[in-house]
């Protein structure tokens, strides 16, 4: 037993903010310290980065590994890593990219015409939000 150590106990069991819905949280809070054309900047460079630039890393990594693989097993095994890679990371980072883009968007319209910064309570309902819209947009 570990003496001195104290467990805690994670109430949003399951909720994890070190995915790709953390990258849309940390990305918005990363806006909200900008201007207007800073969010926004923020947001197209954030969409571009995670739509375009992120899969195309991917799927470049998994076509040189597949390219390395030999047999007859290899055409199987290489459609099953281009399913995993689509499911796994493709979309979820797609969804990310759109969430990005509709956040900060949103942020530089409020920055535009409040001129205040959105509240912690606010930026993380506009998170929410965003995410929201990016699941039907996608």
């Amino acid at each position: 037993m570990s003496y001195g150590k104290r467990r805690y106990y994670n109430k949003r069991r399951g909720r994890s903010s070190n995915g790709f819905g953390g990258m849309v949280n940390d990305t918005a809070a990363i806006a909200n310290k900008f201007g207007p054309k800073g969010a926004l900047i923020t947001g197209v460079l954030g969409f571009v980065s995670f739509y375009f630039v992120f899969p195309w890393i991917l799927v470049a990594w998994s076509d040189h590994n597949k390219a390395k693989m030999t047999g007859q097993l290899p055409p199987m095994m290489g459609k099953l890593l281009d399913d995993v890679f689509l499911r796994r990371f493709i979309h979820p980072l797609e969804w990310a990219g759109i969430a990005v883009l509709i956040v900060c968007v949103g942020i530089s319209f409020w920055k535009a015409f409040t001129r205040t910064d959105l509240d912690y309570q606010m930026e993380r309902d506009a998170t929410w939000v965003a995410k929201i819209i990016a699941r039907f947009v996608d």
